[in-house]
């Protein structure tokens, strides 16, 4: 049941692999596509991973799917839910690919569904398991989009949810420098001050490029808290996965009514890669801009985190 769609699980690990290049990329965008003829045959997911953005949402997603009674989409984040025309500025308009993952901005039922696995399969791997089989999708971009909220309210309104949340200053940093690393469209030139400094004067366009937006977490988690009741939400300190990852790990798996399960291990993904540090002046500077974000957050979460437990 962990490759529930092994081929396409193979055709995604030739889009990762540079060595493969577009003909990887081509096989598993033709795999993908015959699960969309399929789709009205499979399940929607029950629970979603909601984020935040380089907020151990890839850690998390791995551990939730080492639980045997636990299966996620094919693709760890689908962007579909949030595919909305400019959301994701003009990156997602660009290529034939972007226009047939998107559907031309088109969201459909059956283009979600196409993601997770067939009502049979499930049935049959939920009676060998002896128990049901719980369906979880794992797109940190969904916290952030309204029109995702508002959509898994039509599809799912007795869904649950995991938000996990970070630092908002280590958080920025870190996708900064992600960003770094990266070629193309979503290479970052500059440096962290200079795109801080562009973000606040309203001058950063680019959304990827945009680090206090991801950073931002209380409006886009009140969305969701005000289309959703409280009790539906597991809300989980960045702090804690680093310093109790396997009592954060059974808090999720109690939350979503798993089994009890140990995994064997603890991974932690896509650790950071840092060219130098943050100068004091920036870190004061974002602790300011930040600091009525956190208040309304410690509000409408009815907790303290551990970055504010730090300063206080």
């Amino acid at each position: 049941m962990k490759s529930f769609l092994p081929e396409l699980s193979n055709r995604y690990k030739y889009c990762r692999d540079r060595t493969q290049g577009y003909l990887g990329f081509v096989r598993f965008a033709a795999s993908l596509e015959r699960a969309r003829l399929t789709a009205h045959q499979r399940v929607l997911p029950a629970a979603f991973l909601l984020g935040g953005m380089k907020c151990a949402s890839t850690s998390l997603s791995t551990y939730l799917t080492m639980h045997p009674g636990c299966v996620g989409p094919i693709l760890k984040e689908t962007q579909y839910l949030s595919s909305i025309p400019g959301f994701f500025g003009d990156m997602a308009n660009k290529g034939p690919f972007a226009k047939w993952m998107w559907h031309g901005w088109k969201f459909t039922v059956n283009g979600y569904k196409r993601f997770f696995p067939r009502a049979a399969q499930l049935q049959q791997a939920s009676e060998n398991l002896g128990r049901d089989i719980l369906v979880v999708d794992t797109d940190p971009f969904n916290l952030y989009c309204g029109t995702a909220a508002r959509r898994v309210k039509e599809l799912v309104p007795n869904a649950s949810f995991i938000v996990c949340l970070r630092d908002p200053v280590e958080r920025a940093y870190s996708d900064y420098a992600m960003n770094r690393l990266f070629d193309g469209r979503l290479k970052e030139k500059r440096t962290f001050e200079q795109a801080v400094d562009d973000e606040l004067s309203g001058n950063s366009k680019f959304i990827m490029h945009r680090y206090l937006f991801w950073s931002t977490y209380e409006p886009p988690l009140r969305e969701w808290m005000t289309l959703f009741d409280r009790y539906r939400f597991l809300i989980v300190d960045f702090d804690d996965v680093c310093h109790s990852l396997p009592r954060v790990v059974q808090e999720m798996y109690h939350f979503l009514g798993l089994a009890p399960f140990r995994p064997r291990r603890f991974p932690l993904e896509n650790r950071g890669r840092y060219e130098s540090e943050i100068s004091e002046k920036t870190v004061g500077r974002l602790r300011e801009f930040f600091a009525p974000h956190d208040e309304r957050l410690c509000e409408l979460t009815g907790r303290t985190f551990g970055w504010m437990k730090s300063r206080a």
